[in-house]
C-alpha cells in the first residue's frame, strides 16, 4: 500500500508542481515585462491622471493619494488580467516541458519511479 501511495503521489506531484512553476514564471515574467514597458515608455499613471481631468475630484484623489509607482503597478496588474487568456495558454504550453525537467531532476536525485522500491524500503526500514 505504501508503494502504491508513493507512486500515486509522484504521478500527481510532478504535474502539479510543473504547472505551478510554469504559471508563476509566466505570470511574473509578464508582470515585469508590462511594468518595464510602462517605466521605459513613460506612459501609464500620468496618462490615467491626465484622462481623469474630466472629473476633477477623481484627478485630485489620484494626485494626492496614489504614488506614481503604485499607479504603474496597478496598471500592470490590470494588464495581467486582460492578458490572462494568453498567460494561461502559454502556461499550458510550457507545463509539459517543465514536468519533463522536474521528472529528470527527480530521477537524477534518486526520487524517480525507478528508484521508488528502494526508497520505500529505506523509509519503511527506518520506522
Amino acid at each position: 500500500k505504501t508503494q502504491e501511495f508513493v507512486r500515486t503521489y509522484l504521478k500527481v506531484f510532478v504535474p502539479g508542481v510543473g504547472y505551478v512553476i510554469s504559471s508563476t514564471v509566466v505570470y511574473f515574467g509578464t508582470f515585469l515585462l508590462l511594468s518595464s514597458a510602462l517605466a521605459i515608455s513613460g506612459r501609464g499613471y500620468a496618462d490615467v491622471v491626465a484622462a481623469a481631468s474630466v472629473f476633477e475630484p477623481l484627478q485630485s484623489f489620484l494626485k494626492d493619494h496614489i504614488d506614481s509607482t503604485w499607479g504603474t503597478i496597478g496598471i500592470s496588474l490590470v494588464g495581467l488580467e486582460l492578458l490572462s487568456p494568453v498567460i494561461l495558454a502559454v502556461t499550458l504550453a510550457l507545463t509539459p516541458k517543465t514536468m519533463d525537467a522536474l521528472q529528470s531532476k527527480l530521477n537524477e536525485l534518486g526520487w524517480g519511479e525507478e528508484d521508488l522500491d528502494s526508497r520505500v524500503d529505506e523509509l519503511l526500514g527506518r520506522t
